[in-house]
């Protein structure tokens, strides 16, 4: 990962890549974060089990914080999606942004609420003029259901500016959270392609 930074700061983006892809070579055994969660409930879905998930259901702090724990993302997990979100930023700094796009998906598979992850993936579909993709996955992130809203654009930024995003260990900033917040505003039309249609309505 080092290599491919170093290789990049050098102007060797080729390299670079070739670089990430050994490391993803290696990585290929790696399961995504919610492999974990659903193979332990195939394998563990006893009366035992049933009852313990209910306990959590109930508010047991403690299985709650256990399975939290069981479900959090290996270090593995993290190297593969930090090597597919830089191999993401070379190519789009190829020009390649159609296969900037592909590496960032294979990235959100295998942890779907990574900030910085969301944050690349939105801004270059914004970049790409992919705003309907772009708007419903970004509010989705931030937990906005769109519904609830019927299109109300007033109402939806209010509940933008209410919600709260989890930045520990993320190099996402506040201030392009807000910058993304704008941008789905912003983009968007009264036509039949609007990303709100059919809820959408002028303010």
């Amino acid at each position: 990962m080092l290599k491919a930074e170093a290789l990049v700061h050098l102007h060797q983006p080729l390299e670079a890549v070739q670089s990430l892809n050994r490391v993803l070579k290696a990585l290929e055994g790696v399961q995504p974060s919610g492999y974990c969660s659903r193979r332990q409930e195939n394998e563990h879905g006893t009366e035992g089990q049933q009852k313990k998930r209910r306990k959590v259901d109930c508010g047991d702090n403690d299985l709650t914080e256990e399975r939290r724990q069981s479900c959090e993302p290996n270090k593995l997990v993290k190297v593969k999606v930090q090597a597919y979100n830089q191999k993401a930023s070379i190519l789009e700094g190829l020009g390649q942004t159609h296969d900037a796009l592909h590496q960032l998906h294979l990235s959100l598979e295998y942890l779907p609420d990574n900030p910085e992850t969301v944050y690349k993936h939105t801004k270059l579909l914004f970049n790409s003029d992919q705003n309907k993709e772009a708007t419903l996955n970004w509010l989705r992130f931030r937990g906005i259901q769109l519904h609830q809203h019927k299109g109300d654009l007033g109402s939806i930024k209010k509940a933008l500016s209410s919600s709260i995003v989890k930045l520990v260990e993320s190099e996402v900033t506040l201030e392009q959270v807000q910058e993304i917040d704008e941008l789905s505003l912003t983009r968007w039309s009264v036509e039949e392609e609007d990303p709100f249609h059919p809820f959408a309505r002028v303010l």
